[in-house]
């Protein structure tokens, strides 16, 4: 049913019965709350699917995955080493959070990104003046994402962590019923696209010098937030995810990432979570069914309401306010692993780096097709 709300109107999904197991988190403390740093090794290569069902769920249900451990040490010593190399030659660039106000992302001056004070982007020496990507895989003005330019850095590194990245996007498409995660013209294409900048895949470092840190956002909004171009793009980010490259990474290091998932997630959602099919629940009967996460027949959604229910802005309505009810999680960035959630659902920002050392981590969006352009 639609419910006016203010200048809302929200579309909500509601049903009585009552299920659960899903991801719980507390609320801080005057200090550093309890957070997720290093957990025991929970990589998941040895089987065919890269992440479990409980992984999916929580993604579903509008938490957080957190995945130790999930990329090999490796490959994760090789990326850093990449990281360093693309950072001393000058690859990267300040890159906080935009003010439209102030004009171009681009516009660094503008703006007033610093070094010292926000993330920096791995985007090449040459980039491009649009603020298609929002922080995302960059492209230079040749229209080549940097992730998948040959020259610089260590192209085989990166290659070989993109190849694991569309395992997982694969793997997401499927057990989150979200099939335009990846379509079979995509895998068709796919070296083309890449040399290209494939829209349905950001993929990038991120480099967060001492005192640097990224204030609360969300990484994807309704079209009708985004001005005149809101319905112009085919594809919209669905699945953010980060995998860091630091070693040993403390909390006393600073740089949790401070997340505010959906405060009540023990229920189990009846579009499958939109979730997995195939998975090993089989209390189906009595799952409770408060519509998909992140979208639902083309309204994206904009918070929770009495921390079940997912809000929805009705895209053919008039626009207004916000509804959310969450609770804090905080993650360190240990070195291996991996952090996933739907990227119209969680609000998120990075704290404060206190440490001596730099935060790095490669991070990136899996998109999936807009319901709606113009």
């Amino acid at each position: 049913m639609r419910v006016s709300f203010f200048f809302f109107i929200l579309l909500l999904r509601i049903n009585k019965d009552d299920s659960a197991n899903a991801f719980s988190t507390k609320s801080p403390s005057s200090s550093l709350p309890s957070t997720i740093g290093a957990p025991v090794n929970n990589s998941n290569h040895n089987n065919h699917n890269l992440l479990s069902s409980e992984d999916i769920n929580k993604i579903a249900l509008g938490g957080v995955a957190v995945i130790a451990n999930f990329v090999p040490s490796d490959l994760i010593n090789r990326m850093r080493k990449d990281a360093i190399s693309l950072q001393k030659n000058g690859h990267f660039r300040a890159d906080g959070l935009s003010n439209k106000a102030l004009g171009s992302r681009n516009d660094i001056q503008k703006q007033g990104f610093t070094s010292n004070g926000d993330r920096q982007t791995f985007r090449g020496t040459s980039t491009s003046t649009s603020d298609a990507g929002g922080g995302g895989g960059g492209t230079n003005n040749n229209g080549i994402i940097s992730w998948y330019n040959t020259e610089i850095g260590d192209y085989k590194t990166r290659k070989e962590f993109d190849q694991l990245m569309c395992q997982l996007r694969t793997q997401l498409s499927i057990d989150l019923n979200r099939p335009t995660l990846i379509s079979d013209e995509q895998q068709q294409q796919q070296q083309q696209q890449q040399q290209k900048g494939s829209s349905r895949h950001e993929i990038t470092y991120n480099w967060y010098e001492p005192t640097a840190k990224l204030g609360q956002h969300l990484d994807e909004h309704h079209e009708e937030t985004k001005g005149p171009q809101g319905w112009k793009y085919p594809t919209r980010r669905s699945i953010t995810w980060l995998v860091y490259l630091n070693d040993a990474w403390t909390d006393e290091e600073g740089g949790a990432l401070r997340c505010l998932p959906r405060k009540n997630q023990n229920i189990n959602n009846n579009a499958n979570a939109n979730a997995n099919n195939n998975s090993n629940n089989n209390n189906n009967n009595n799952n409770r069914n408060y519509g998909p996460v992140g979208s639902h027949e083309g309204n994206i959604q904009i918070g929770w309401m009495d921390g079940y229910n997912p809000v929805y802005l009705d895209a053919f309505r008039d626009s207004g306010q916000t509804a959310f009810n969450t609770e804090e999680l905080y993650i360190i960035p240990f070195g291996g692993t991996i952090v996933l959630f739907d990227s119209v659902t969680l609000p998120h920002s990075v704290l404060e780096v206190t440490g001596k050392r730099q935060r790095i981590a490669a991070t990136g969006w899996f998109h999936e097709d807009s319901q709606f352009t113009f």
